[in-house]
């Protein structure tokens, strides 16, 4: 029992670093209109600068971590939508989809030139390396704080999606941006506004999933990938579906990993690497025209 405790506190954990990055993805496409290569090394940047927070604070660094590295996330990804997609954006959306592939390639090679290529160990504290009973199961500390964390704020950007001011405007540009406009509202400074928000939640979850796995340049690639099948599979622009495909996919990656058997002369562990792409093929051939909604 206490094998598939770990496994479902893992696959919980996994999900929800998950859904903070697709969450990201998810406004900038919801707003703006933007398919993001760039949140993957969000994702990747957050970790590594909570890494330097934390070393820099010891005791209180992976709390610091959590409030500093989406902060200075955030604001640059503000500026990069002010200074690269504000200029590219009358090129129509494949030039905002190679110029944030092209930032995304930026960043991830000046990780290493800041951090070196080797792989960094984690900096949650010590208590959290702890095992919690929950319910008669053990299950590990960091995991918990994790879905916790998560789960905070995604509570909180909710919040603000449906009771502020800020959230009563994203959700009114999605129908009539230019009603916005016209009611005296900057929207390109929305605009910026948003692309940081969700290059903030990426890096949260860099620092969540960082602790979780490994802290080493190529985090970016894989959390890429997995992103667009989550938004793929989900529909893009659903927080909702967004937020179930998250579970989904790390639920078949989590189980496949570990389950007996053979498919096809191979163990099933040797296809855990394919079973989101498996998923969202599923997904495509049963309900494809569902797929494009661009809401929240």
């Amino acid at each position: 029992m206490e094998f598939v405790a770990a496994l479902l506190a893992n696959t919980v954990a996994y999900g929800l670093v998950l859904f903070l990055v697709c969450a990201g993805l998810t406004i900038a496409f919801s707003f703006m209109g933007t398919l993001s290569f760039a949140h993957g090394a969000f994702y990747a940047l957050g970790a590594y600068i909570g890494f330097s927070v934390a070393a820099a604070f010891n005791a209180y660094g992976f709390w610091l971590a959590l409030l500093v590295s989406p902060i200075v996330v955030g604001v640059l990804g503000s500026v990069i939508e002010v200074s690269v997609l504000r200029a590219v954006r009358p090129r129509g959306h494949m030039a905002e989809l190679l110029a944030t592939f092209g930032v995304g390639v930026v960043i991830i090679e000046a990780i290493p030139f800041i951090w070196g290529r080797s792989a960094l160990p984690s900096y949650a504290p010590q208590v959290l390396e702890q095992s919690i009973e929950f319910g008669g199961w053990r299950i590990s500390a960091l995991r918990a704080a994790t879905c916790g964390a998560a789960v905070l704020a995604l509570l909180v950007f909710a919040w603000i999606v449906t009771r502020t001011r800020a959230g009563l405007v994203l959700r009114a540009a999605q129908d009539q941006p230019l009603m916005v406009e016209c009611a005296g509202i900057n929207l390109p400074r929305w605009q910026a506004v948003a692309f940081g928000v969700s290059a903030a939640l990426a890096a949260f979850g860099g620092v969540l999933g960082g602790n979780l796995m490994v802290i080493e340049p190529s985090m970016a690639a894989g959390v890429t990938m997995l992103g667009f099948i989550v938004i793929v599979t989900g529909g893009l622009g659903s927080l909702r579906g967004a937020f179930i495909a998250s579970m989904l996919v790390a639920l078949v990656s989590t189980f496949a990993a570990v389950l007996p058997g053979a498919l096809l002369g191979a163990p099933l562990s040797r296809w855990a690497p394919a079973a989101p792409l498996l998923l969202m093929i599923g997904v495509l051939l049963v309900r494809g025209e569902h797929v494009v909604k661009g809401r929240l």
